[in-house]
């Protein structure tokens, strides 16, 4: 299973699968894909980098939580984020650590793209599959 993601034809919302060998891979691709969704990475420099820390009871809210955290910092903080290194610890409950790189967004360089309002729990699943990981996130437009 390579890396990487994928967005699926979806009624109202944005759907989109993301694919990782490892764990921290697969939740490194959403992020990505999240941002993807808002504007255009690919002029996202990464000049200024911020640490996530976060705690849940499963991998499923383990998700949904990093990527609400995500989407609070572009729209609370303004940063547009183009880079994210996870790592994921799992004990009686599962944290996750990411360090994400990226930039203040500035509408004359950053591409908007669609706005996303929430992340949401519907069809959210975070799966083993052969040789990875595979999650479906459905973003709130």
């Amino acid at each position: 299973m390579s890396g990487g993601f994928l967005f699926e034809e979806h009624t109202a919302d944005v759907k989109f699968h993301a694919f990782g060998e490892t764990l921290e891979e697969a939740f490194g691709n959403a992020a990505m894909a999240l941002f993807e969704t808002m504007l255009d990475t690919s002029c996202v420099r990464p000049l200024v980098s911020i640490a996530v820390d976060i705690e849940a009871e499963d991998a499923e809210a383990l998700l949904y939580d990093f990527l609400s955290e995500l989407l609070l910092v572009f729209d609370a903080d303004g940063m547009a984020l183009s880079e994210f290194d996870v790592s994921i610890e799992r004990d009686e409950k599962w944290h996750l650590f990411a360090k994400c790189r990226g930039e203040p967004f500035d509408p004359s360089r950053h591409h908007s793209r669609t706005e996303v309002k929430a992340i949401t729990f519907h069809e959210l699943s975070v799966r083993r599959m052969n040789g990875g990981y595979e999650l479906t996130v459905v973003l709130d437009i």
